[in-house]
């Protein structure tokens, strides 16, 4: 993981969410969307400070994003239901912004230099 509870809550100060395990687990799964998002490439040890504070921000956004939506398996099915109509009561929501990866993260990602996808000649590693 990139970042733990004590960076989200305090460096970062993002939302507080009562459930610590839920919260765990949302960091967790934040962190796993920059792997993804990188393609892999992130090697921790190899990065400079300036990129790994770029990650961190990234990944405190994503966790961010997975709270205020929830948590992250509510995240996961907000794209299940919807619209409801009960008699003459109809709702309807868009859940896809939920499910969008939130445009600073990857512009975080991108200043860090952790986005490119290309044909590198030398990896490092």
């Amino acid at each position: 993981m990139y970042i733990d509870r004590e960076y989200y809550l305090n460096e970062y100060e993002g939302v507080p969410m009562e459930d610590e395990q839920e919260l765990n687990r949302c960091i967790k799964r934040a962190s796993e969307e920059m792997d993804r998002l990188s393609n892999f490439s992130i090697v921790q040890s190899k990065l400079i400070d300036f990129q790994q504070n770029m990650l961190k921000q990234a990944t405190a956004i994503m966790t961010e994003h997975f709270v205020m939506n929830g948590g992250y398996q509510a995240t996961k099915q907000l794209d299940q239901t919807q619209s409801v109509n009960i008699g003459s009561f109809s709702y309807s929501s868009n859940s896809s912004a939920a499910n969008e990866i939130p445009n600073n993260v990857v512009q975080y990602l991108a200043h860090a230099g952790l986005l490119y996808s290309g044909i590198g000649a030398f990896h490092g590693y």
